[in-house]
């Protein structure tokens, strides 16, 4: 078994982190694990890293699919044209072996009407 502690997530884009309200994880059955939430983005991020706890169980062989959240403020207007971009850097896991290349890029928005 290895336990799958979370995310650690990186804002790469020209937005503030101030433009993010929470950060959330939602797995392939649909159930949110674990939201953390802040005054924009005060509590999530560090040095423009945050980290989502998920906690989860996988057995061998096991996989599950995660998407990842971030909900802005309401008052976007003065990070109009700026760019919302998160990635993630690392995950926490007592698993031995991870497979696969990090960052692990996401999709960049632009922040608009």
């Amino acid at each position: 078994q290895a336990v799958f502690e979370g995310f650690e997530v990186q804002q790469l884009g020209s937005a503030p982190t101030a433009s993010i309200l929470s950060l959330s994880t939602v797995d392939d059955t649909g159930t949110l694990q674990s939201p953390i939430e802040g005054i924009a983005g005060a509590l999530q991020f560090n040095n423009g890293l945050a980290f989502i706890p998920t906690k989860v169980i996988l057995e061998p062989g096991q996989m599950h699919l995660f998407t990842l959240k971030a909900a802005l403020i309401h008052t976007l207007t003065p990070y109009i044209g700026t760019q919302l971009k998160l990635v993630v850097s690392s995950i926490k896991t007592n698993a031995k072996n991870i497979r696969g290349a990090f960052p692990v890029p996401g999709t960049t928005w632009t922040i608009g009407f």
